[in-house]
């Protein structure tokens, strides 16, 4: 079964102009924000960016099978960027070479899918939360990136309810040794 998967990260202000931008700014963006195998992208539409919206999603097209239902834990390093694909292989300790480290994961309630705009908004914010309790500083101030994971419609009839929040380099293709939990950068 072919589902998609979602990972969403918000535009670096430095990186994001005040009028709306271009197709070609948002190519840029794709090829800087989305690790390697998002294969398209949703953005916000002109009256999104007005009010503030500044968040990518990478979309991600992904045999969904029942590797694809497991989750590091809270605190354990992956050793690929593709992060909605990350199997029980992918986790190292994180004294060992990675790319990411999951700082945040929870499931949301409820029985019915309560759409993608919802769980965007929910991941960030809490994810936002999240990333400043594990580092120990405000995502603004850090070096560190943070992208989330979350269902899709498919995925959540199959009872996959979680979020699940990695920090990394900014297109966490950068080699990382230790954990950044407390870490302060």
């Amino acid at each position: 079964v072919l589902a998609i998967l979602e990972l969403t990260t918000p535009f670096r202000q430095a990186n994001a102009p005040f009028q709306y931008p271009t197709d070609a700014f948002f190519q840029e963006q794709h090829a800087l924000l989305c690790p390697s195998g998002s294969n398209a992208w949703l953005v916000p539409v002109a009256e999104g960016w007005n009010l503030g919206n500044r968040q990518m999603t990478c979309i991600f097209s992904v045999d969904f099978a029942a590797d694809f239902l497991f989750a590091p834990a809270v605190g354990e390093c992956v050793s690929t960027g593709d992060l909605p694909a990350v199997t029980k292989s992918d986790v190292v300790s994180c004294s060992a070479p990675h790319f990411g480290e999951l700082f945040h994961a929870f499931e949301v309630e409820g029985k019915d899918f309560p759409g993608l705009s919802f769980l965007i908004e929910l991941a960030n914010a809490s994810c936002r939360d999240g990333f400043a309790l594990y580092v120990g500083l405000e995502y603004e101030r850090s070096t560190w990136f943070y992208y989330f994971t979350f269902p899709t419609q498919e995925p959540w009839e199959f009872k996959h309810r979680q979020i699940l929040c990695y920090l990394g380099s900014e297109n966490f293709d950068v080699v990382q040794v230790g954990s950044a939990r407390g870490s302060r950068r």
